[in-house]
């Protein structure tokens, strides 16, 4: 009976900690580009197989006088440059700026261990900075792009925020056609993101095209908080064409089809 028992402890031990693996170990390759950190890393299955996959660091990261830390939305790539990877491909190395007056100087060399909130889950890089994240069912088709940049617009409709049913001028508004410019432009995925340009007016969309080298998925919500399912999904296949919805685009969440963490 006891043997049962240290039996199924160990199963269930090994159960709870097989998804989550130390990268420095078990990635090659790895690399920072437009602040994601990519790797080739094993995924468990064998000595050999692995997965290129990317987690975004510039939503998790901030420059604390020059100390890089972790932070939900610390954007360290706004006042740290010259960024590389060092002791083994897992720590990140960057000339960061100071806070004004510091006695470091006006610049200093910060370090973080990706290590401490960037784990392997079935081989794929995700951050558990704000939870055990949960791996994709499969991998994906689509590559890691060589850039991550992009670009999304569309025809819109503006409305002041303290009265959604009060329609004002937009500040600019070019309506969606497949040879017309993208005006949001960013690098990562977004959690949740009403469209503004000139705050406070609020920009509405009757439909949305999304432009870049990679592949990205768009929802569309009705609410400018994300709440419930969203509205309507402009899909990688989409990429470039304007996508209508039956009603207005009110907010969006973005997140990478390729191998990508969506956090």
């Amino acid at each position: 009976m006891y043997f049962l028992f240290l039996l199924f402890s160990l199963v269930s031990h090994y159960v709870s900690t097989a998804h989550a693996i130390p990268i420095s170990s078990q990635c090659t390759n790895t690399e920072i580009r437009q602040s994601w950190f990519l790797g080739e890393c094993l995924t468990g299955q064998d000595s050999t197989t692995r997965i290129k996959s990317a987690v975004y660091l510039a939503n998790k990261v901030a420059n604390d006088d020059g100390d890089l830390k972790w932070k939900a939305d610390g954007s360290y790539d706004s006042s740290c440059s010259e960024c590389s990877l060092i002791e083994g491909g897992a720590t990140l190395n960057c000339s960061c700026k100071t806070a004004w007056g510091s006695k470091k100087g006006s610049r200093v060399a910060g370090t973080i261990n990706l290590d401490e909130h960037i784990s392997l889950y079935d081989g794929h890089l995700l951050s558990n900075l704000s939870g055990t994240p949960t791996p994709p069912s499969s991998l994906s088709n689509y590559p890691i792009p060589s850039s991550f940049s992009y670009s999304f617009g569309g025809t819109a409709h503006c409305f002041e925020p303290s009265d959604s049913n009060k329609t004002t001028t937009c500040p600019w508004n070019v309506p969606c056609s497949d040879t017309s410019n993208s005006g949001w432009m960013f690098d990562g995925p977004i959690t949740c993101y009403a469209p503004v340009i000139y705050f406070p007016i609020h920009h509405q969309f009757a439909n949305l095209k999304i432009v870049g080298d990679g592949a990205w998925e768009v929802l569309a919500y009705d609410n400018e908080v994300c709440a419930g399912e969203p509205m309507g999904v402009v899909r990688p296949e989409d990429k470039g064409v304007c996508k209508g919805f039956e009603r207005l685009a009110k907010a969006v969440t973005v997140r990478p089809a390729f191998n990508g963490d969506p956090q």
